[in-house]
């Protein structure tokens, strides 16, 4: 598993960069910072149909596309220490955010850190979890082993 997700993720995060500049039909025209807290969740959640592609690309998207970023721990051991995690990740999505405003590829919204934040969290979970259940082998080795000398216990 830790071999598969040390491959992949790479290129997950070009194709989400990639997506976050240049895919779904963003053109360079201006580009716009919102800072008000929960303003756009409000919005989608008060005039968007739940299940509406609106509700879904722009709240539930923004949450799914992220969870993989919290299983980071495992292939990067420092990682582990979700308040580390956390603000590497914040920083990361916020100076993303602020290129898509300064490039005028995007919406500099604080509710998307939120969003992408609170998705990373939830793969942290689920990969603590996973750790802990000892789910496909990815219980992170911890150098235990044994010892093999030549005297025993039972002379």
């Amino acid at each position: 598993m830790k071999r598969y997700y040390a491959v992949l993720i790479p290129f997950y995060t070009i194709f989400l960069l990639y997506m976050m500049f240049y895919g779904c039909g963003r053109h360079p025209e201006f580009g716009f910072l919102q800072l008000n807290p929960l303003q756009s969740i409000t919005y989608f959640l008060r005039y968007n149909k739940f299940f509406s592609e609106a509700f879904m690309v722009n709240i539930v998207g923004n949450i799914l596309v992220f969870i993989p970023f919290g299983w980071l721990g495992l292939i990067i051991k420092k990682l582990n220490n979700l308040p580390l995690l956390f603000f590497l990740f914040i920083s990361g999505i916020s100076i993303i955010e602020l290129a898509q405003y300064y490039t005028a590829r995007g919406t500099a919204d604080v509710d998307d850190v939120f969003l992408n934040t609170f998705g990373m969290l939830i793969g942290y979970v689920g990969y603590k979890l996973a750790t802990w259940l000892n789910i496909a082998n990815i219980r992170p080795k911890l150098g235990y082993g044994t010892i093999s000398s030549p005297y025993s216990y039972n002379r």
